[in-house]
């Protein structure tokens, strides 16, 4: 919609560097080749889409209309669960990193960052570790530690905290740094809620665990 600022890199810029500093080959060397595979098969080319106004692109209104990819054209639902691993008691707590409501991933100006990190608690898990609504904290996990301040919760579960995701590591209110690099069972995905913390005052200086 409008130029990016001086400096600001491109989201395929930031892939590309990202996948060479971690030893990737992405098999995209320029942008074009990169937008061009997102692109359905036996649809418009860049090219034309960028001489177009408006492109519809053919494809069925609704999603599976015809059935999914097994014989009897059913879906299928999951019959069982893997078993959960035993809490470690020294983060006993589940780090549900949830999405704001009034922001997109760390698309957050840094003055509305000044505030220290909120994390919601519930009440009785508070008082079991000393904690007190207000008070300073520090969230800790196998990765790292994060300053907080305690926020009084009845709808957080008791063995969880929560804490909004998107704050810029640099300002201190970077969940990253506390969340293990979990992968799930199924799907390869990320396991954001996996992480195990536990929480402590801010003066009760324990070693990371």
């Amino acid at each position: 919609i409008v130029p990016p600022p001086e400096g600001v890199k491109t989201d395929f810029q930031v892939m590309s560097e990202l996948a060479a500093r971690i030893g990737v080959n992405t098999g995209f060397d320029t942008k074009e080749k990169w937008l061009s595979a997102c692109l359905p098969e036996n649809g418009p080319t860049i090219s034309e889409l960028r001489e177009e106004i408006i492109f519809e692109f053919e494809g069925p209104n609704v999603a599976w209309a015809d059935g999914f990819g097994h014989e009897d054209g059913k879906f299928r639902l999951l019959t069982e669960l893997s078993a959960e691993e035993a809490p470690d008691p020294k983060h006993p707590l589940k780090l549900i990193s949830h999405v704001r409501s009034d922001a997109i991933h760390s698309q957050i100006l840094p003055e509305e960052q000044k505030a220290i990190l909120p994390a919601r608690l519930s009440p009785s898990t508070a008082a079991k570790f000393g904690l007190e609504g207000g008070s300073l904290a520090r969230l800790v996990s196998k990765t790292g530690e994060l300053e907080c301040e305690i926020h009084l919760d009845d709808g957080v579960h008791p063995e969880c905290v929560a804490v909004p995701r998107g704050g810029w590591g640099s300002l201190g209110r970077g969940v990253n740094e506390i969340t293990e690099p979990l992968v799930t069972d199924l799907g390869d995905c990320a396991a954001f809620y996996s992480t195990g913390v536990r929480i402590e005052p801010a003066d009760d200086r324990k070693a990371l665990g």
